[in-house]
């Protein structure tokens, strides 16, 4: 005698739904983490151009009467340090900068310092590079 089993099959396919469903929310959440994680990505890489762009103009700034003017550096000087934060804004993200320009008069050279900080869903967020810049005499490094 055989059994007639009803209703098992119909189980079977609501349990491979459940399944499918359960693996496509899976990969729905993995594909938004990574969306996420590009976008702090592409944000950092862009506040570092955005120090190291003014890094640089701060450095090109300096001339040899830079240093042959005073003992000291610093009086007169084009380089000095931001009075307020200069801002930029990038794909909905607002990037401010500062920087800081601090001279050492034993031995001569200036500490370059500058702050990248904007804020995104996850928070607050901040780069700094930093670099000391002094004067080298292109006559005087061929004397020696």
């Amino acid at each position: 005698m055989r059994m007639v089993r009803h209703g098992y099959i119909l189980l079977e396919a609501l349990i491979a739904l459940l399944l499918l469903a359960v693996g496509l929310l899976a990969g729905l959440r993995l594909a938004s983490a990574t969306l996420a994680s590009s976008a702090e990505a592409k944000a950092h890489a862009f506040a570092q151009y955005y120090a190291a762009d003014k890094l640089e103009s701060l450095r090109a700034l300096i001339a040899a009467g830079e240093y042959q003017r005073t003992a000291c550096p610093g009086a007169g000087s084009l380089l000095v340090s931001s009075e307020a934060p200069e801002q930029t804004t990038v794909q909905g993200t607002i990037f401010s900068r500062s920087w800081q320009v601090t001279p050492q008069c034993t031995p001569s050279y200036r500490v370059l310092r500058v702050e990248v900080t904007w804020q995104d869903k996850a928070g607050p967020h901040r780069v700094e590079l930093a670099s000391l810049l002094t004067w080298s005499d292109p006559a005087r490094v061929r004397e020696r």
